[in-house]
């Protein structure tokens, strides 16, 4: 497949608004899928894109890939015998139920067939990207804006997380069911979240001194060539077969 300097990804070459565009429209349509047929087709075309992100040099995440399913399995243990319908089997006073297992198949393949989509097209993402591509789909400003600064102050959040937590930990606190463990617990939250109206306070003030209006200026990157159109046009027609699929099935 060559050196990873050689491989030039697919994705990157399209740009923010598209990558944002074909996995928000098929995994949209993913989502309204009713039939296993139309659901199943969903998840072999994303099965199909995610490896072709992968051919082009985009690695796999299966971490985040068993994290998604290891929530289904909730699903599974609560679906089939709490949806009324057919028995198929019984555990103890539970009934399994036809109906239940097929709806817990339905969101397993659903579930697996959107994050495969939005794993292949926006994992590298810069924050700037993501914001043009989102004012290029027409989003509100407001909106754009208040996502820069939450993932901006998200991060700076996780930093005083991080050293509290070490700062906790090299004095030998080990949580435990008392007293003790209560009132560290909540000094160690109230810390954390005095720590964030600090920051916040020092980025407002730093906002105000440079002019901030309340917006920020965000250019809307839109498609880049008649190519891109052309996959945009080909991404809804999909999402619309998927639909209609799902419709006469």
């Amino acid at each position: 497949m060559g050196s990873p300097s050689a491989v030039i990804s697919m994705r990157l070459t399209l740009s923010p608004a598209l990558r944002l565009a074909v996995p928000g429209i098929l995994g949209t349509a993913s989502a309204f899928l009713t039939t296993l047929s139309a659901a199943e087709a969903a998840l072999l075309g994303a099965v199909v894109i995610r490896l072709a992100a992968w051919f082009s040099g985009e690695p796999l995440r299966l971490r985040r890939l068993a994290a998604v399913n290891g929530f289904l399995i909730l699903i599974w243990c609560f679906t089939p015998w709490s949806t009324p319908g057919v028995t198929v089997a019984s555990a103890g006073v539970f009934d399994i139920t036809k109906e239940g297992l097929l709806l817990s198949l339905l969101v397993t393949m659903k579930c697996n067939a959107v994050f495969l989509l939005f794993d292949a097209f926006v994992p590298g993402m810069r924050l700037t990207e993501m914001a043009s591509g989102l004012r290029a789909a027409r989003l509100p400003m407001k909106l754009v804006t208040l996502l820069l600064f939450m993932t901006r102050e998200t991060e700076l959040l996780s930093r005083s997380y991080c050293s509290l937590s070490e700062s906790v930990q090299l004095r030998g606190f080990r949580a435990s069911m008392n007293k003790h463990s209560y009132q560290t617990l909540a000094a160690f939250i109230s810390t954390l979240f005095i720590r964030a109206y600090a920051r916040s306070r020092v980025l407002n003030e730093a906002l105000i001194l440079r002019g901030f209006s309340g917006h920020w200026p965000v250019p809307a990157s839109g498609l880049k060539n008649a190519g891109e159109a052309g996959l945009l046009v080909l991404t809804i027609g999909l999402a619309l077969l998927l639909l209609v699929w799902d419709f006469v099935s």
